[in-house]
């Protein structure tokens, strides 16, 4: 079987050898190690992808998540998608969805799949009159933590007005303000298209310098690898009774069936003092390099990295 490890190239591309990025070369590397495959890499352009042409036994591993417009990636997948190409992954549709949170938490509660209460607001719009807080307030269109601070969480109406204007001097709007859930926070990889397995549930560990602010996941918290927001979080799996572990999995596959996700992904939870379940994000396309939870979570069950890989890949071509 023939892989094309499709990547973008790094901003300043004389920082790496061929212009890609660390992680990027390091899932390569696993590729290259997979029985029966024959891995060579791409960098992505837009000309040179709508010219491409393949055969039918030939995968495009998606490694393409570092756009700065986040779009980007959806409209890569469609020049895939109509070009009839296996790509790993989601589709354009899933992708598109997922970068609006809004749209997502619309949809899951159509299903009456659980999501914390919340609200749009756009520049220059009035707050709603009733507001129960503590909020926390995220663009509705950005990934991977961008815009989220750790004064993300607000506790009243004039610290809210603040954080809003703000963020719209910042970033694009509309923005999401939801109800702030003091709780316990799950990470749920997933893989498998239309029946989906949840890999072991991490926990977001909030031991560490949490006690007198927000337990979340900020921007630094999940990218600075030298700041202490970074060193104070990380991802462990879960101890939770058989009940809950249930519970969980069940609205994991719920929320991965409805958005019409494959491949692999990951869910988001908070689970408060009575646990009762939130779903706080889903990530299509989730960080799936070495040392993320996807790779975490697969290991704890003795699934190998370059295992990991070629699952990906066969539920590509299974479509």
């Amino acid at each position: 079987m023939n892989v094309i490890a499709l990547c973008c190239a790094q901003e300043d591309s004389s920082l790496q050898e061929e212009g890609l990025y660390p992680a990027d070369k390091n899932i390569i590397s696993a590729l290259k190690k997979i029985d029966g495959v024959s891995t060579e890499t791409m960098l992505y352009d837009e000309t040179e992808l709508a010219q491409m042409h393949i055969e039918k036994e030939t995968v495009v591993f998606n490694l393409c998540d570092s756009f700065t417009d986040g779009r980007k990636e959806g409209e890569m997948v469609e020049v895939l998608e109509k070009k009839h190409i296996s790509f790993t992954g989601n589709k354009s549709k899933v992708i598109f969805l997922c970068m609006d949170k809004i749209a997502v938490r619309q949809t899951l509660q159509d299903v009456h799949l659980p999501v914390p209460v919340f609200f749009s607001w756009n520049k220059h719009e009035a707050l709603p009159e009733h507001i129960s807080f503590p909020v926390i307030v995220k663009p509705a269109h950005e990934h991977g933590s961008v815009g989220i601070d750790e004064d993300a969480v607000v506790f009243d109406r004039e610290r809210l007005q603040k954080k809003l204007s703000k963020l719209a001097d910042e970033h694009k709007g509309p923005f999401i303000v939801e109800q702030y859930i003091d709780g316990k926070e799950y990470c749920m990889p997933i893989i498998g298209n239309s029946n989906p397995t949840v890999l072991p549930i991490l926990e977001i560990d909030y031991s560490e310098h949490f006690e007198n602010r927000p337990k979340i996941l900020s921007y630094k918290a999940k990218w600075s690898k030298n700041s202490l927001a970074f060193k104070d979080t990380y991802s462990r799996t879960a101890r939770i009774s058989e009940d809950l572990r249930q519970r969980l999995e069940l609205v994991a596959k719920k929320v991965y069936q409805t958005l019409g996700m494959c491949g692999y992904g990951t869910v988001d939870v908070r689970v408060d003092s009575s646990e009762n379940i939130y779903v706080i994000d889903v990530n299509a396309n989730s960080y799936v390099a070495p040392e993320s939870d996807m790779a975490k979570a697969a290991a704890h069950i003795n699934i190998s990295y370059p295992e990991l890989l070629n699952k990906i890949i066969h539920f590509a071509l299974a479509g």
